[in-house]
């Protein structure tokens, strides 16, 4: 005899079965009309205007199936009840992400402020395409095409996501909508064509650039170094990529403030549960406490990492012109741990894509790349003030004796290790020692601890491997005002195609971007 629990599976066997279905359902249609309820608590269902033979099998056994639950409840509905169930309620997840199209198919950077306007408005952008987690990457192809179907073609297309700058392809095995998720996390998706799907970016159509001048062919790069070039910057965003990919689900909260960006930046980042590779939810709080908004899709990032940069410009931790900063020595400022909270929020900033200061000075990132020993300032890493003054008073002398009378008179001098020279050529040695012991030695521990929060980003080593890349990140670098950045700048407003302003305004458009080419030209 068998256990109890295998006589009740044998019972719901055969009770669900269709030939015993179809023996109840045939009892209780003829007996609907004549037979009093079964019991004075439970209802036969009845079907107004049908005929129960009528009924679809599938729902005639749902019902029955119910019904003989009703009047044995130990005895479970059938089981395809329970699994249609389930497949009922298992729903899919859905994501929005920001979405661009790219026009050409060499585009290897991200899109600038005003080319993402135009692109909105050309329809290459949309703002919040709905994704599934569950979708693989077919069906995320098809419904990116529906999506931009006014303006892409039936060629095929690859996925990208910003990293510094750059366009990183994303590889597609294995790809799914969970893992596109994670992937690009707070970035935007970028497509790009396989085919270019315009002839001509020319916005306005009246103006076309053609011709050439002997500056303009001098700023192109060398053709041979531009697979070398492009196997480097690959290479680097490869290597970002990798980094960023390390960031995990666990979510650090920053509540700051504009007036005090510092400060309520190092508490997040005091926390104990803080980790750099967390990623950020940003909310701005102003003197009320009143928030500024709680969902943090880059732009809350973004702006806490400007701020935080402007502040580190002027703020005491740093000394120089705001295109080549060093750092200072201030004992308050190395006891509270400000110079590593420095350097981890600048990595931080470029582990989560948002760039870096820009204003580091070739001296600082010389220690970056290569120590304490690989530094060599010169007096314009100075700070400006009286030791500045005397090294030019120096770097003028020409007579020994006077230098020597300087380094008696003045211990900013003697202090650096210097207390005699003996001839003047060694006025050269004297004034780059004096340099490196104010710009460098003497502010070691600032160094040493502003290097320790970049490592604590995992940024350093980037620096060793990629020193030119890091370099444009890191510190200033002038560019040169070109026609081509002029129009980016400035977007102009014009009156509706075919009105007689547009064609005036065409007129003075012309006449305008020529000007700018004729200035170019004087540079």
């Amino acid at each position: 005899m068998g256990s109890g629990a295998e006589i009740k599976d044998l019972l719901t066997e055969i009770l669900t079965s269709s030939e015993f279905c179809n023996v109840i359902n045939n009892a209780l249609s003829s007996r609907l009309t004549t037979t009093p309820a079964i019991s004075p608590t439970v209802q036969v269902p009845t079907l107004p205007g049908r005929n129960t033979s009528e009924t679809p099998p599938s729902s005639r056994m749902s019902m029955i199936s119910s019904r003989i639950h009703e009047m044995f409840p130990s005895i479970p509905r059938a089981r395809h009840s329970r699994s249609q169930s389930r497949n009922s309620s298992r729903g899919l997840t859905p994501f929005e992400k920001e979405v661009f199209l790219i026009k050409r198919k060499s585009c290897e950077e991200t899109l600038k402020r005003n080319e993402k306007f135009d692109a909105f408005k050309d329809g290459y952008a949309k703002p919040a395409v709905k994704l599934y987690t569950q979708w693989k990457v077919g069906e995320i192809k098809q419904h990116l095409r529906e999506v931009f179907q006014s303006v892409l073609t039936n060629t095929d297309f690859d996925f990208l996501m910003p990293v510094s700058g750059y366009l990183s392809k994303i590889d597609m095995e294995d790809l799914n909508g969970a893992r596109l998720k994670a992937l690009l996390r707070q970035k935007p998706l970028y497509l790009r064509p396989h085919v270019d799907l315009v002839q001509d970016d020319n916005d306005e159509g009246t103006f076309e650039e053609t011709d050439y001048t002997m500056n303009d062919l001098e700023e192109f790069p060398d053709i041979r170094s531009l697979d070398d070039h492009t196997q480097n910057v690959n290479s680097f965003t490869l290597e970002l990529q990798a980094l960023h990919n390390k960031i995990t689900e666990s979510v650090t909260y920053f509540n700051v403030n504009r007036e005090d960006i510092f400060l309520t930046c190092k508490l997040a980042l005091q926390r104990k549960s803080f980790n750099p590779f967390n990623r950020l939810s940003v909310n701005f709080v102003d003197s009320d406490e009143n928030t500024e908004g709680a969902i943090d899709g880059g732009g809350p990032s973004a702006e806490m990492f400007r701020l935080c940069m402007s502040y580190f410009l002027t703020s005491c931790l740093f000394d120089g012109n705001n295109e080549s900063k060093n750092l200072t020595y201030c004992i308050e400022q190395l006891q509270a741990n400000n110079y590593y909270y420095c350097g981890q929020i600048i990595g931080m900033s470029i582990l989560h894509g948002f760039g870096g200061p820009n204003f580091i000075s070739q001296a600082l990132f010389d220690f970056l790349l290569y120590g304490i020993d690989g530094m060599a300032p010169n007096i314009d890493d100075v700070p400006e003030g009286t030791l500045k003054t005397i090294l030019h008073t120096m770097h003028d002398c020409n007579d020994v004796v006077d230098l020597q009378n300087i380094i008696l008179d003045e211990d900013m001098i003697s202090i650096s290790g210097w207390s005699f020279i003996s001839d003047i050529t060694e006025k050269e040695k004297l004034i780059a020692d004096v340099c490196k012991f104010h710009v460098a030695l003497r502010v070691r521990p600032a160094l040493e601890q502003f290097e320790s929060g970049l490592k604590s980003c995992e940024i350093h080593h980037l620096i060793n491997k990629y020193p030119s890349d890091m370099k444009s990140l890191f510190c200033f670098t002038a560019t040169k005002l070109t026609f081509s950045k002029m129009k980016e700048l400035f977007s102009p407003v014009l009156n509706p195609q075919g009105s007689n302003l547009r064609s005036i305004e065409n007129r003075v458009l012309g006449n305008y971007y020529n000007f700018v080419a004729d200035c170019e030209g004087l540079f």
